[in-house]
């Protein structure tokens, strides 16, 4: 029981890991198609 418990913590961990670094990145890519339009 505590394995499976620890097991979806971790997952939900790392959904939010993916979820913040995933915002940055598409900004990131934004800024990188508006200097090549400037």
């Amino acid at each position: 029981r505590r394995s499976s418990r620890i097991t979806s913590e971790a997952a939900t961990a790392t959904s939010e890991v993916a979820a913040t670094s995933e915002a940055p990145a598409k900004k990131f890519d934004l800024t990188e198609k508006e200097k090549m339009n400037l």
